[in-house]
């Protein structure tokens, strides 16, 4: 729009300097402040475009986007698609262990400050990463990373983020514990677990003309809910797929995974490849590693069905797991427990003759 009153204006001053040149006809004086008039006006009607858009903008995503990626939406001058594209992200899916254990330990109001505290405290640190908040679900946050801006690093900042936020857990843990005339101790032991997956979805405004939501759906999304949920099975509290592994190592290679698992999913062809997500490599410690060691010796023996081998791998990687049941509050089982559980199972009851490696979990 200024572009095109600039070159009226230009042409207006032209054909007047070119008629009083050669043919001595001069625009009356009421002329030059009409132009100046219909450039001024012009120009006003572009300011007000550019700030509605951009309080549009605003408006359509400041309730779930961080200042920073909005910030990138209207340095880059175009409309967010809408209806749906197809982007590469990482979909983000977190939930509360034993949630139900605290509904009915608390009465409602309590329960909803805790959940306000809690959920606050994690869509802060969502922000922080750029993250997308897509919904909450009672206690579960559906986020995403990567949409509605594309990047090259949304895998690596999912991953810093879940590590971000099961640190802030602790934290939480030690406020609350100092409060005991606010909180009971059981509070101590409220745990979140969290599901990573990287991979193509459709993101945008879905719904009905009248009510609609920016999320996202795909296999990829369809994955980190199915993590999300898995990483109960597995004892884990952070789980993401192979494709999260891959794409985020690059970028962040201080970042440690355990690979857990294969899974064969009900509905999919492809064993589906799971990674715990344990830490940064500077802040684990050396009985960490040693667990890590003995945990890949024993799923490599666990794959070629030698139980009990596999299972010997597994308790001694149980005991120097960083999760211990009876000695922390909220904690059953780890990963290495769940593997001899299996393995001892096996043993009496060993898996078909033409058994690929996986293990098939229910629906979701």
């Amino acid at each position: 729009m200024l572009l095109l009153t600039l070159l009226l204006f230009g042409s207006w001053l032209f054909l007047r300097a070119y008629l009083f040149a050669w043919h001595n006809l001069l625009f009356p004086r009421f002329s030059f402040f009409t132009a100046v008039g219909l450039a001024v006006v012009l120009l006003a009607l572009d300011f007000l475009r550019v700030h509605s858009e951009r309080s549009w903008i605003r408006h359509l995503f400041g309730s779930y986007l961080a200042p920073s990626v909005i910030k990138k939406l209207l340095e880059k001058e175009e409309e967010p698609e809408l209806g749906g594209e197809q982007l590469v992200l990482t979909g983000f899916f977190s939930d509360v262990q034993n949630f139900s254990f605290f509904a009915e330990m608390l009465p409602p109001d309590k329960l909803v400050t805790l959940m306000n505290e809690y959920l606050g405290e994690m869509s802060s640190l969502l922000e922080q990463y750029e993250g997308t908040l897509d919904k909450y679900v009672g206690d579960g946050i559906v986020a995403m990373f990567g949409a509605p801006l594309a990047s090259s690093d949304h895998a690596a900042r999912a991953c810093l983020c879940a590590l971000t936020m099961q640190q802030q857990m602790g934290q939480l843990h030690r406020r609350w514990l100092a409060q005991p005339a606010r909180w009971p101790e059981a509070v101590g032991s409220l745990r979140m677990r969290i599901g990573l997956s990287t991979g193509q979805a459709v993101v945008g405004n879905m719904g009905s003309a009248h009510r609609f939501n920016y999320t996202m759906m795909g296999d990829a999304v369809n994955l980190a809910a199915r993590c999300e949920s898995g990483a109960k099975l597995m004892g884990a509290y952070i789980l993401v797929t192979q494709s999260t592994v891959e794409a985020a190592l690059p970028q962040a290679p201080q970042l440690v995974f355990r690979e857990l698992d294969h899974w064969r999913i009900p509905g999919r062809q492809t064993p589906l490849i799971v990674h715990e997500l344990v830490g940064w490599c500077d802040t684990i410690s050396d009985q960490t590693r040693e667990c890590l060691r003995h945990y890949q010796q024993g799923f490599r023996l666990y794959q070629q069905q030698r139980w009990a081998e596999a299972r010997e791998q597994f308790l001694t990687a149980a005991a120097k797991e960083i999760f211990q049941p009876e000695r922390d509050p909220g904690i059953t089982t780890n990963p290495s427990l769940v593997m001899a559980k299996r393995c001892a199972e096996w043993q009496i009851s060993p898996p078909p003759t033409d058994w690929d490696g996986t293990f098939a979990i229910g629906k979701h």
